[in-house]
């Protein structure tokens, strides 16, 4: 917890009163070094008996779907949304991103060894927790955008608007381990 605590909005804050914003993404190297380093020394070195093709083709298509959908969502214009969604600023990245899907979907189901398995979305289970998965890593991101809002509304530093995360950091802190508590004594129904 103190790790989690110290690397997310305390330092952020931190980090924003005394150097400027382009830091907190320097503060990630030495994590990144830490976990390579890590993971080097503990995590086994066994290599599989067979090695398996990658599939090129079906990370090449994901690849270009991701990246026309996530640049054809960084051009659409909150203030005109509707037209923006129809410009040839975002309507074509996005339709790459659609295409790229179906494309993807069709690969993976031919591929010897895809990236996703297609056949584990069968189960319903499987299916549900991808979708609370999906909806719950929706949720997280847009934290990134709560400090700009709270500059904005408050007009509040934005170290002060760092700081004012931790409600949301603590519920998430003690909300999680609860659910999984739940979730182990309850069952996924």
């Amino acid at each position: 917890f103190g790790i989690a605590f110290l690397f997310g909005p305390i330092l952020a804050g931190v980090m924003l009163a005394f150097l400027s914003w382009h830091w907190l993404f320097v503060v990630n190297l030495p994590i990144a070094v830490v976990v390579i380093i890590a993971a080097l020394r503990l995590l086994p070195n066994a290599r599989a008996t067979q090695q398996k093709s990658f599939d090129v083709v079906g990370m090449a298509v994901l690849a270009i779907g991701l990246a026309g959908l996530s640049y054809g969502i960084n051009q659409i214009d909150t203030k005109n949304f509707v037209v923006s969604l129809v410009s040839m600023n975002v309507l074509p990245f996005l339709a790459i991103a659609l295409v790229s899907a179906l494309a993807f979907i069709f690969i993976e189901q031919r591929a010897k060894n895809p990236i996703i398995n297609l056949n584990l979305f069968r189960s319903r289970q499987v299916a549900v927790v991808s979708a609370v998965s999906a909806g719950a890593g929706f949720a997280e991101s847009s934290i990134a955008f709560v400090p700009a809002l709270l500059v904005a509304a408050f007009g509040v530093t934005s170290s002060t608007a760092s700081f004012m995360l931790l409600p949301a950091v603590l519920g998430m802190a003690v909300g999680s381990p609860m659910a999984g508590r739940m979730l182990d004594k309850y069952g996924s129904r």
